[in-house]
């Protein structure tokens, strides 16, 4: 009876051994032999079987846990690139979470304003769809509070996850304000729970809530490392979207800026277009008017010294030729009282007062008319004027050039005559110098005259005198020919007289 006895437990354990085998083979890892107090071989057979079949069911457990973390990460990689609204981006992501990793998820993020940092509820999902406006409604009426030592708040605080493996009702009485809202959490059943912190870039964006029920099985460390690897893509994909929607905002505002200043550069260039216009009108008016005014000056120049050449020519014919006969007669009386001591003195006076008299004539010609620019040519004349205003003046004068002939016309050599003729009384009459020097040279199809003293030296208030004729009577003879003048002055080392006319005027030779 001991054998049969033994015999029945052996096949006892041999029965449980092929079964629990048979539902191994056949994909049930959760098969296990349900003896534990089997002695010798076969109960070392059966433990063992059960060792195996539990390591067996633990690597698949681990295996579907690595499958469904790389399936969420995957799926959570997908949506978070649909849009760059980081909005949408994070519903899309709390659809992704419930239900394979929660069953129900919500997301809070900071929200920076005049009363302080506040959590800001942007996504809720729930597996059942009443229950998911009941979690959103509550989560509206019981805001987190930011007084709390844990929580939303704490975890957007200090950056550190919040882990609730099991809930107890205690734990959920004591986060409820009244009934109303213990009420609303015992029916959503919260009975397991994670808070995890968005934080991108060493920032704190918000928070992620992972929530079970007493239907699913309670979270453990391993997806709490999940729930982490989730936010952080979660988070980096938030703060690449601020960021972008940030830029486009900048970028609106650059756009916004560059058209008003756009708009503002056109109105002043077309303001700067205008005034352009209206002063090239001005210009051309007054350049049109410049020129009347140097045909006017050169006109009157013209008739001036057509109405001195008549005059010179009247004087010398006239009263030289009333002279010269006054002068016979009183010689031809004066051999007639040679006798008479008296009237022969008188006669030889008067003789000598036609004489003086005929000189400061022949003077008067040659300053209304210098025929000697026609006679002998302009270089001589300016020669000869240089002698005869230092014989007259006692002022050493010195006349240079390096121009040994010059075909002008007499209205041109004239002009140069008058400026030289001008600037010498100038000189006689207000430089106090004991020295002048006049150059007359040829440059760049340009005639440089130079006329330099070394008396006081001009001042610039001397220069810009009313009765300042000397000089407005050189720089408008030297306008007529298209000429420019500077006059500079040292004080107590003279002054400089610089007249540049060109020798072609409008491709024609003067």
């Amino acid at each position: 009876m001991a054998w049969f006895g033994s015999s029945v437990s052996v096949l006892r354990q041999v029965n449980a051994l092929v079964s629990a085998a048979q539902r191994l083979s056949g994909g049930d890892l959760s098969a296990r032999t349900g003896l534990r107090q089997g002695t010798g071989e076969l109960g070392q057979l059966t433990r063992t079987f059960d060792q195996m079949a539990a390591r067996l069911e633990q690597r698949e457990i681990e295996h579907l846990r690595q499958e469904l973390s790389e399936h969420i990460l995957a799926e959570a990689g997908k949506v978070l690139a649909v849009s760059r609204d980081y909005q949408t981006r994070l519903s899309n992501v709390v659809q992704v979470a419930v239900p394979q990793f929660a069953d129900w998820c919500m997301v809070h993020l900071v929200k920076e304003g005049v009363e302080g940092v506040q959590a800001q509820l942007i996504a809720v999902a729930h597996k059942d769809p009443l229950k998911e406006q009941l979690a959103y409604e509550l989560q509206c009426r019981y805001p987190p509070d930011p007084n709390e030592p844990r929580g939303v708040y704490h975890v957007m605080s200090t950056g550190q996850p919040e882990f609730y493996s099991d809930i107890p009702d205690a734990l959920l009485e004591a986060w409820a304000c009244d009934a109303k809202q213990l009420e609303n959490i015992c029916k959503l059943g919260i009975k397991s729970a994670m808070i995890v912190p968005l934080v991108a870039r060493g920032r704190n964006l918000g928070a992620i809530t992972f929530v079970r029920d007493a239907s699913s099985e309670r979270y453990d460390t391993e997806d709490l490392a999940l729930a982490q690897s989730l936010a952080d893509r979660t988070a980096l994909a938030v703060d690449n979207a601020r960021l972008y929607e940030k830029a486009q905002q900048m970028n609106t505002q650059l756009e916004q800026r560059v058209s008003q200043r756009t708009a503002q550069l056109q109105a002043a260039i077309k303001v700067l277009e205008n005034e352009i216009a209206e002063r090239k009108q001005t210009e051309d008016r007054l350049i049109s008017s410049q020129g009347q005014l140097r045909a006017l000056a050169a006109h009157q120049h013209s008739r001036l010294e057509e109405e001195r050449t008549h005059l010179a020519r009247e004087i010398h014919d006239d009263l030289g030729q009333l002279l010269a006969a006054l002068k016979m007669d009183l010689a031809w009386l004066s051999k007639k009282l040679s006798e008479q001591q008296p009237l022969q003195e008188k006669t030889k006076s008067l003789i000598q007062l036609v004489e003086s008299t005929a000189k400061s004539m022949r003077k008067i010609v040659m300053e209304l008319r210098p025929g000697v620019t026609e006679d002998l040519g302009l270089i001589a004349a300016l020669e000869g004027l240089a002698q005869e205003f230092q014989m007259r003046s006692k002022i050493k004068s010195q006349f240079t050039s390096n121009v040994k002939e010059l075909s002008l016309g007499t209205e041109y050599s004239t002009a140069i005559y008058r400026i030289v003729q001008e600037a010498l009384t100038n000189t006689a009459r207000h430089a106090h110098a004991t020295e002048v020097q006049i150059s007359l040279c040829e440059q760049a199809d340009q005639l440089i005259l130079t006329v330099r003293d070394n008396g006081k030296g001009i001042n610039s208030q001397d220069m810009t005198k009313a009765k300042s004729f000397g000089l407005l009577g050189i720089r408008e003879r030297a306008l007529v020919f298209g000429g420019e003048v500077e006059i500079d002055g040292v004080a107590r080392q003279g002054t400089t007289l610089t007249v540049r006319i060109p020798l072609r005027q409008e491709g024609k030779t003067i």
